[in-house]
């Protein structure tokens, strides 16, 4: 317990540092590296970094994809995938004497989506950014992405410990419960309007007002899917056969036993936030 809460607080520590420098390169070079930390854990959990060659082409893309934002728009950054499709199956051919058919397919299933949800955070962060709005909703974006995969989750963890009952997914997360999910949406709920609350008071913006109605909604969903984030990666672990993803945080696991909620909520939020705008400036 004493190597979790230290192994925590570092890392909350590290979490907050890069919040200073959320509108400068800093934030890329560490999505970098949690992205490349994290294919590589996934790749040696699935058995799929066998292949060197492919493997070593989807960490450069892993590396690359994150720090792109810097030089291309998101509407010319889809040249960045095509690109790592053509490079695997160049790869491939050169190798094809010892290529496995699943090698090529786990480096698609896995260099691709895992990179593309770090880079997400980049176009997260610069949402609704106008001449009116220039950065500041770039901070509430983050929190709410934080807050819906690491307090809905906190939520979860402490309401099932005292009320859960009823197993959620006995065979993939024998701790969660039902109880626990539904503590898990109240928290998040409860922190996405003090979080918007405190961002519309400090604004510097005149006139900026929350739509708290489209905020629930999106806290509601926000959990479903930090859930069915952290399911989905407890789910690659039992077919496994493994606790953790690594040991990079002592007493948490490694990036992807860390961030898998983060890799679903902020996808989501990107695009639901643009459905459901919680932002408004009035005339």
């Amino acid at each position: 317990m004493k190597i979790r809460i230290i192994s925590g607080t570092v890392g909350a520590a590290l979490l907050i540092l890069i919040f200073f420098f959320l509108f400068t390169p800093v934030l890329n070079v560490a999505l970098s590296l949690l992205s490349v930390i994290a294919v590589y854990e996934m790749a040696k959990v699935t058995k799929s970094a066998k292949s060197v060659p492919l493997l070593a082409t989807g960490l450069i893309y892993a590396a690359v994809l994150p720090l792109s934002p810097l030089v291309l728009h998101l509407k010319t950054l889809l040249v960045m995938p095509v690109l790592y499709i053509f490079a695997v199956m160049t790869v491939a051919l050169a190798n094809n004497a010892k290529m496995k058919l699943m090698s090529v397919i786990s480096s698609f299933a896995i260099f691709l989506p895992i990179p593309a949800a770090f880079t997400m955070t980049i176009y997260l962060r610069d949402l609704y950014k106008t001449d009116t709005l220039p950065i500041e909703s770039g901070f509430l974006f983050m929190f709410l992405a934080c807050s819906g995969a690491f307090v809905s989750d906190s939520g979860a963890y402490f309401t099932g410990v005292f009320f859960g009952k009823r197993k959620l997914a006995p065979e993939i997360s024998p701790k969660k419960t039902v109880e626990g999910a539904a503590g898990g949406i109240l928290f998040n709920m409860l922190a996405y309007i003090i979080i918007a609350v405190i961002w519309q008071k400090s604004s510097s913006v005149e006139n900026v007002q929350i739509n708290f109605l489209y905020l629930i909604i999106t806290a509601l969903l926000c959990t479903i899917i930090s859930i069915i984030g952290d399911l989905s990666f407890s789910l690659i672990k039992r077919i496994c056969l493994v606790k953790d993803y690594g040991n990079i945080m002592p007493g948490h696991g490694g990036v992807l036993d860390r961030f898998d909620s983060m890799l679903f909520t902020v996808p989501f939020l990107y695009v639901f936030l643009q459905i459901l705008p919680i932002i408004k400036i009035t005339a």
